[in-house]
């Protein structure tokens, strides 16, 4: 589980799991040659592993983690036009009054509902205690109107928990990102009973949240309901709403009948949903008419979540059915399972963090299991996407993109991602650059077939040559 010391995480707009120094040593071993082996038999370790990674199946498995994709993918594409011929963000490139419309309403949803996590000043990120709720209702907001369409609207289920007689009553917010951690921490904590471990006693929130609503609604609800009622939600384009719809009607079912209710409903879901998937995918697939190596990483996704979701409609909680497989006395069947359930459903690349402090320039290591990622061509592609869409998130705020002079983020934020995991040559010359503005790297002159991540990301994100008009020529 989460330790308020450096922690396992998951970066969904990059598809990356990042683990700490103590857990990627402990699960990947290097051998003298340079052969890299997987070393599963620590559990407690494993489950950290598994939490980051049910992260990432929801976020190739759900409409909510499909929506997360494509609008990331669709505002790189509307970034691109912001740019000059030096690979830099300037005022005078101005966004057609569609597109600024779709960025800003893009960035208001993910601020909103999608991918900041709530309560950060609450008082339960300091507990660790069940909750009593008293109250809880869903707030609906408007979302910037996109311009030609209705306006949109996210929900987010507003919580009061129950005191004693001295304690102030403490409010809270529940949106995706609570929803996405309740599962994954129900899911681990199944996860490291299959080998007898109990688990860490973690923070109220934003883990406990979602478990907590579920037990107010539906008072002798069990935890696969608890999952698969959540599950559905995001399977749907308002999933705190929704979940709350959905624990209502549980209420009103009898306890043998809840499981298949909710299997169906997912289903129907899935179906009513269908075309708005293939619809995203297939315009997301669309920015990318070269074959190159970001486009193919791409589409390389795309094609992971369309047969993620083809699993889903059969097998609406697999996540419940994998851990049924998952049990086995022998350690080394178990290790072997594992590995092939998330092969099988695919898994992020995984940054594994070095101690810091080493000599060497080149720390951190990227390893992937199974697709994607599953060769040299599509590694460097993810890679060369990452750093494209870190360059964008440099650039975004709630008014559109600014220009690259006017970027506010930190020093760390604006670090390449890669800057401790990259043995390129520029960074063993420049590393000032590749810690402070990596996107300069663009202005260096370099063979395209020996360039590094974050300048093959910046030079995809520039538009082609023919593509700038006559005034900023």
């Amino acid at each position: 589980m989460k330790q308020k010391t450096e922690s396992a995480s998951y970066a969904a707009d990059f598809l990356l799991i990042k683990l700490p120094p103590n857990v990627a040593d402990g699960i990947f071993d290097v051998d003298s040659e340079g052969k890299v082996s997987i070393d599963l038999t620590n559990w407690s370790l494993a489950g950290f592993l598994f939490h980051e990674w049910i992260h990432y199946l929801h976020n190739v498995s759900t409409l909510n983690g499909v929506y997360a994709f494509a609008s990331m993918i669709n505002m790189w594409a509307n970034f691109r036009h912001k740019l000059d011929r030096s690979g830099k963000s300037v005022e005078a490139n101005t966004l057609s009054e569609y597109a600024e419309s779709s960025v800003r309403r893009t960035h208001a949803y993910r601020k909103k509902a999608a991918r900041y996590e709530r309560n950060m000043a609450s008082a339960l990120r300091e507990s660790t205690n069940s909750l009593k709720i008293r109250t809880v209702e869903a707030i609906t907001e408007d979302l910037p109107q996109l311009l030609g369409h209705q306006v949109e609207r996210v929900s987010v289920l507003n919580c009061e928990t129950e005191g004693s007689s001295d304690e102030a009553l403490i409010c809270f917010e529940v949106g995706p990102v609570e929803i996405l951690e309740g599962i994954a921490f129900m899911l681990e904590e199944k996860f490291l009973m299959i080998r007898g471990q109990l688990p860490t006693n973690v923070k109220t929130a934003p883990y406990k949240l979602l478990q907590s609503i579920a037990r107010h609604v539906v008072c002798d609800i069990e935890d696969d309901c608890v999952i698969g009622a959540a599950l559905t939600a995001l399977q749907t384009d308002d999933p705190p709403l929704t979940l709350l719809t959905i624990l209502r009607d549980l209420s009103k079912k009898a306890d043998n009948e809840r499981m298949a209710w909710l299997e169906n409903l997912s289903r129907e879901y899935l179906t009513a949903y269908g075309s708005l998937i293939d619809g995203a995918l297939d315009q997301t697939i669309q920015l990318f008419p070269v074959t190159e190596p970001m486009g193919e990483a791409v589409k390389d996704v795309a094609r992971i979540i369309r047969q993620n979701i083809k699993w889903r409609q059969e097998t609406p909680f697999l996540e419940l059915l994998m851990l049924q497989r998952l049990r086995s006395e022998n350690e080394e069947i178990l290790r072997e399972r594992l590995l092939y359930v998330m092969a099988s459903y695919s898994c992020a690349r995984i940054l594994a963090r070095a101690p810091r402090g080493a000599p060497s320039a080149t720390l951190d290591q990227v390893y992937h299991i199974g697709a994607p990622s599953t060769s040299p061509h599509l590694l460097f592609g993810a890679q060369k996407l990452h750093s494209a869409l870190h360059f964008l998130w440099l650039h975004l705020s709630d008014d559109g993109f600014v220009a690259t002079e006017s970027i506010s983020a930190s020093k760390e934020r604006k670090c390449c991602p890669f800057y401790a995991a990259c043995d390129y040559q520029l960074r063993r010359d420049r590393p000032d650059l590749c810690a402070d503005r990596p996107w300069e790297s663009l202005a260096i002159e370099t063979d395209p077939a020996n360039e590094c991540w974050y300048r093959a990301g910046v030079r995809a994100t520039r538009l082609p040559e023919g593509d700038f008009d006559e005034d900023s020529r």
